[in-house]
Parts: C-alpha cells; sequence; structure tokens
C-alpha cells in the first residue's frame, strides 16, 4: 500500500484487493484504514474495483473473538472515503447519514476539490458536535490553503 500511495505508476492493486478478499481480519482491517487515509492518491478506475470487494467486506460483520478488529466498520469508513462524491446529493445523503464517518469524508472530499463554493459547508463541519469532524474540516482547510490557486485568488 505504501508504494501504491508513494508511486502510483507503480502500483499493483492486486495484492490489495487479495488480502481484501481472503486475508485475515487483521490485515483487512489495517488495509481498509490505509485505504481511507489514500482517498486522495486513489484513481478512480482502482475505486471501482475496490468498491464491491469493501461493500462485501463491511457486511461481513467482525466477529473474531477476544479480538475487536472491526474489518467491518473499517470497510465501511474507506468505502464513506472513496466514494462520497460532492456533485452527487444522494452520495452526500449517504455520507451525512452516515454519521461522524460519512461527515469527515465530506470534510476530506472538500479539502481534495478545494473549491471556493465549499467554504460554507466547510464552515459547518468546523463547529460540527464531534472533534474528529472537526478535525477533518480544519485539515481540509489546511490542504486548501495550501494550494497554489487557493494563494492567487487570495493575493493576486
Amino acid at each position: 500500500m505504501v508504494i501504491n500511495r508513494t508511486h502510483p505508476d507503480l502500483a499493483q492493486w492486486d495484492p490489495i484487493q487479495r488480502v481484501l478478499t481472503g486475508g485475515s481480519r487483521w490485515d483487512q482491517a489495517r488495509l481498509a484504514r490505509r485505504l481511507s487515509e489514500s482517498a486522495d492518491v486513489i484513481d478512480e478506475e482502482v475505486i471501482h474495483q475496490l468498491e464491491p470487494i469493501l461493500t462485501v467486506l463491511a457486511d461481513d460483520p467482525d466477529d473474531t473473538p477476544g479480538l475487536n478488529l472491526q474489518a467491518d466498520d473499517a470497510a465501511r469508513v474507506a468505502l464513506s472515503e472513496l466514494t462520497t462524491r460532492l456533485d452527487d446529493s444522494a452520495s452526500l445523503r449517504r455520507a451525512f447519514a452516515a454519521g461522524h464517518s460519512g461527515r469527515r469524508a465530506v470534510a476530506h472530499a472538500l479539502g481534495r476539490r478545494g473549491g471556493t463554493s465549499d467554504l460554507a459547508l466547510l464552515t459547518a463541519l468546523a463547529t460540527d458536535t464531534d472533534s474528529s469532524v472537526r478535525a477533518a474540516a480544519a485539515w481540509a482547510a489546511t490542504t486548501w490553503l495550501r494550494r497554489p490557486s487557493a494563494r492567487t485568488a487570495r493575493h493576486p
């Protein structure tokens, strides 16, 4: 996953798919969390390949005895992070209905897009009752402001 994230030109997604479909619950949970963190660098084509695999994993309750790995929860978060589309009202409704993890996904999507038309929604998320959503909104604002286009727009 590290190579896929840092060198997308060398990325190989087959091993990732194999772990998600047949690896241990521990590896599946860890990998789903990595996918969530990498949503900004994964191509749409790869997302379309991973989406059905993550959906199956998300729908399979993780009842590993003695361990609380929560591979199903991690897969749901990864799905939300990878598939939330700001220009799709159904996608936004699903994200907001998912609770704080969905609102975090919206904030991350706002940061990746970085449009000035999104500032009202980003401001609303920055005042969310959940601290993880507020943190995601702060990340989004910082990411947006670090873009050269944002700096140019503020200081012509």
